[in-house]
């Protein structure tokens, strides 16, 4: 399957997928966001932040957790992502 090109989407995918209980693909997913993110790191300025926090939910989800957020946590996440 074709996924979308922004690591931001693939990130909430993957989530979503974790969030369901499936994480094997929810693994799969965030490392394909990683790998997209380390791209547009590379052409665009990107959060120092973002990074560690899509390596903190893949640590999540190999340990068999959803990443879940309640709406301070969401707020503080679309801070980090603009700074």
């Amino acid at each position: 399957a074709t996924h979308p090109s922004d690591p931001y989407a693939v990130d909430t995918l993957a989530a979503a997928y974790a969030n369901k209980g499936e994480f094997a693909e929810a693994i799969y997913l965030q490392r394909e966001a990683i790998r997209k993110l380390e791209a547009w790191a590379r052409s665009r300025p990107v959060s120092p932040h973002a990074m560690d926090r899509f390596l903190a939910r893949i640590r999540l989800y190999r340990d068999d957790k959803p990443a879940r957020f309640d709406a301070s946590t969401a707020e503080r996440e679309c801070n980090t992502f603009l700074e």
